[in-house]
């Protein structure tokens, strides 16, 4: 094979890798942007379950059982949409 060959053979090969780097780089952002969309999502639910913990917590302490009923109501329907958004959402994840 001449040097000609050679370097049009090195050339083909290289812009392929190059391609591929492209394509994985582009995959790579997309699951940085989804590791991060889910660490809010992850915050956001934390600070929902302590926000009801504390309620909770202060309606038992007071004897208050409207306040635990309407914690209980307020986590039902938390839970219906956590549940309607995961029926929604991309199967593939």
């Amino acid at each position: 094979m001449s040097n000609d060959g050679i370097v049009a053979t090195i050339e083909v090969t290289t812009a392929a890798i190059l391609n591929k780097l492209e394509k994985i780089m582009a995959a790579l952002d997309d699951l940085k942007a989804a590791d991060a969309a889910e660490a809010a999502a992850n915050t956001h639910i934390l600070a929902v379950l302590t926000d009801l913990s504390a309620k909770l917590t202060a309606a038992l302490a007071a004897g208050d059982q409207t306040a635990v009923e309407a914690v209980a109501a307020d986590m039902n329907a938390r839970v219906a949409a956590l549940n309607a958004a995961a029926t929604t959402a991309d199967p593939g994840v």
